[in-house]
C-alpha cells in the first residue's frame, strides 16, 4: 500500500529548501563582495603608500634645493653686508648690520593626512557677493 504524503510538510520542506538555497547563494555572493572590497582596500592602500613615498622623496629633494638656495642667499647677503661695512668703515662712518633669517627648507609632515572633509559651502557669502555685484553694476550703469 502506497503512503500518501500530506501537502503541508512537503510544501514546508520545499519552501525551507528554497529559502536555504537562496540564503546560501546570498551568503556566497556577499562573501565574494567582501573579499573583493578587502582586496580593493589593500590595493588602494598600497597605491597611497607608494604616492606618499614619492611625495616624501620630492620633499627631501625640494629641501635640498631650498637649503642650497638659502646657503647661497646667506653667502651673498654676508658678502654684500661685509663689503658695505668695510666701505663705511673705510670712510669713517658708523655701520650696523642686522641678521636676517635665511631659507633652510621645510619640515616634512609628521602626521599622515588620510583625507580632508568636504568644505561647507558659504552660501550666504556667495549670495551676498552676487547681490553686491548686481548693486554695483546697477549703480555704474
Amino acid at each position: 500500500m502506497a503512503m500518501v504524503l500530506r501537502p503541508a510538510p512537503v510544501i514546508g520542506f520545499v519552501g525551507a529548501s528554497v529559502v536555504g538555497g537562496a540564503g546560501a547563494a546570498v551568503f556566497t555572493y556577499a562573501g565574494h563582495q567582501i573579499i573583493g572590497a578587502v582586496t580593493q582596500i589593500r590595493d588602494d592602500q598600497a597605491g597611497y603608500d607608494l604616492r606618499y613615498e614619492r611625495h616624501l622623496a620630492r620633499v627631501i629633494q625640494a629641501n635640498g634645493r631650498l637649503r642650497a638656495y638659502g646657503r647661497t642667499q646667506e653667502r651673498s647677503r654676508h658678502e654684500v653686508t661685509d663689503r658695505m661695512r668695510d666701505f663705511l668703515t673705510g670712510i669713517n662712518l658708523n655701520s650696523q648690520a642686522y641678521d636676517d633669517r635665511f631659507l633652510d627648507g621645510v619640515d616634512p609632515p609628521l602626521v599622515r593626512v588620510t583625507g580632508k572633509p568636504k568644505l561647507n559651502l558659504n552660501l550666504e557669502g556667495w549670495v551676498q557677493g552676487l547681490v553686491n555685484a548686481a548693486t554695483l553694476s546697477a549703480r555704474v550703469s
